[in-house]
C-alpha cells in the first residue's frame, strides 16, 4: 500500500513539470516574456539618414524620426544649391529648385513698361516677352516706347538737328515747339556761309531757315552806281547780269534830274529834256 501511495505522488510532480509556466524551468534560463520585449527596443537614425529617407538634400527638417520621435535637423545636405537655384525655391521643401517670373514680373524686375523684351529671367533662362505694356496705352501724347532711347520706357526725344529738319530749316535761329510740345529756341540749323552758296544768305529771299537773295531794284542799282539816266549795265547784289534803264526814272528840268522815290541828283548834261 506504501508503495503504491509512492508512486502515485511520483506521477504527479512528474506531470506538473511538463508546464512551460513552471517558475522552477524558468528560472533555469533567467528569462520572461517581459525580458524579451526589451530586446525590442528602437534604435534611433542619425540626422544624415533621416534627411535622405525624407528626400531632404538641404534645409532645415522638422519631422518624425524612424522611432516615431518628433525631431528637428537644423541642415540637411552638405552642399550649396546650384546657381540660380535655392532651397524649397521651386515650391517643394528640401529640394533645391527655381520658380521663373511670369511675364509681368519679368518686365518689372527690368524696369521695362512697353514693348517687347528680351531678358534672362532669376532662374537663368533667356527670355522673350513679346509686349511689356502697348504703347497706345501706357505712353503719354507726343511720347513713344523707346521714344528717349531707352529700351522699354516710354519717352520723347528731338534733337536740334532733328528739330530743323523737320521744320526744314538749314541756316539760322530757330524758335519754335519740339515734337514733344516743348518750346525750343535753336541758336543755329546751320552755318550761313557754310551752308549758303556765294551771294546767298540765310533768308536773304524772305523765307526764314532758307539761304537765298532777294534782287535790288533798277532804282536801288542806278542810285548806287550813280546812274541819273541812260543804260547801265551791271551785276546786281544776286550775281546775276542786268541791263538797267535808267532814264525813264529820272525827271529832268531846271537842272535836276531824279527819280520820284530818290533824293534828286544834279542831272548831267546829256540827261534828256
Amino acid at each position: 500500500m506504501k508503495k503504491l501511495a509512492s508512486l502515485v505522488l511520483l506521477l504527479f510532480f512528474v506531470g506538473c513539470s511538463d508546464d512551460p509556466q513552471d517558475p522552477i524551468l524558468s528560472s533555469d534560463t533567467g528569462t520572461t516574456q517581459n525580458d524579451a520585449g526589451a530586446e525590442d527596443a528602437c534604435v534611433a537614425e542619425t540626422d544624415e539618414a533621416m534627411c535622405a529617407r525624407l528626400e531632404y538634400v538641404c534645409g532645415t527638417l522638422s519631422g518624425d524620426d524612424n522611432c516615431g520621435k518628433a525631431r528637428v535637423v537644423d541642415v540637411c545636405g552638405t552642399t550649396a544649391c546650384a546657381e540660380f537655384t535655392t532651397c524649397g525655391g521651386a515650391g517643394v521643401l528640401g529640394a533645391c529648385g527655381c520658380s521663373p517670373e511670369t511675364d509681368a514680373e519679368l518686365c518689372t524686375a527690368a524696369v521695362a513698361e512697353c514693348g517687347p523684351l528680351n531678358a534672362v529671367d532669376r532662374c537663368g533662362e533667356a527670355r522673350v516677352v513679346a509686349s511689356c505694356g502697348d504703347e497706345a496705352t501706357v505712353c503719354e501724347a507726343a511720347e513713344t516706347c523707346g521714344g528717349a532711347g531707352e529700351l522699354g520706357v516710354c519717352g520723347c526725344l528731338e534733337t536740334d538737328a532733328e528739330m530743323c529738319a523737320r521744320v526744314g530749316y538749314i541756316c539760322g535761329e530757330l524758335v519754335g515747339v519740339d515734337k514733344c510740345g516743348v518750346a525750343r529756341t535753336v541758336g543755329s540749323c546751320g552755318d550761313e556761309a557754310v551752308v549758303c552758296a556765294e551771294f546767298g544768305t540765310c533768308g536773304g529771299a524772305g523765307v526764314a531757315g532758307e539761304c537765298g537773295c532777294t534782287p535790288k531794284t533798277d532804282v536801288q542799282l542806278c542810285a548806287e552806281n550813280n546812274y541819273l539816266c541812260g543804260i547801265l549795265e551791271t551785276v546786281d547784289n544776286c550775281g546775276t547780269a542786268r541791263t538797267v534803264r535808267c532814264t525813264p526814272d529820272c525827271i529832268c528840268g531846271d537842272n535836276v534830274c531824279g527819280s520820284p522815290s530818290e533824293t534828286p541828283f544834279n542831272c548831267p548834261a546829256d540827261c534828256p529834256t
